[in-house]
């Protein structure tokens, strides 16, 4: 028995989409464009690998409130089958769902600039210009 609401669907950016059964054929094409979008924006800033988005709506009142939870798998390292697996996660409330899209994929990419910024070998550099630019300094 499979739910409804449950869309497994993956497109190609490697994006499983979950709980977003119940919207309609045009709102899930946008959404599929929108997270399309920033999976190429992750892809650029590292090594992707694939995306899930889960949705919860909850009626409240005359309007629907949407818990939107993001996670995206990266590969640290310069190969794409080398280094070790991130996970970057990041999730939000919100009345308006592509706000709340948005929000949470602008989340992703901050993740992922700092998880990046912040590895070994970025890490091991910056101390490095740190040390170069006292001694400048103390010169």
């Amino acid at each position: 028995m499979t739910d409804k609401n449950a869309i497994g669907k993956k497109n190609e950016g490697n994006i499983a989409l979950v709980g977003f059964g119940s919207l309609e054929p045009m709102e899930l094409d946008i959404i599929s464009k929108i997270a399309g979008a920033y999976a190429g924006k992750l892809q650029e800033r590292g090594n992707y690998v694939s995306m899930r988005l889960v949705l919860h709506s909850h009626k409240h009142a005359q309007s629907f409130i949407h818990e939107l939870k993001a996670e995206a798998y990266m590969k640290k390292g310069k190969g794409a089958t080398s280094g070790k697996e991130i996970i970057l996660s990041a999730s939000i409330t919100d009345r308006n769902l592509f706000s709340a899209l948005s929000e949470v994929m602008e989340m992703l990419l901050h993740e992922a600039e700092h998880k990046l910024r912040t590895s070994e070998d970025v890490g091991k550099d910056m101390l490095r210009n740190q040390k170069k630019n006292k001694r400048r300094l103390e010169e």
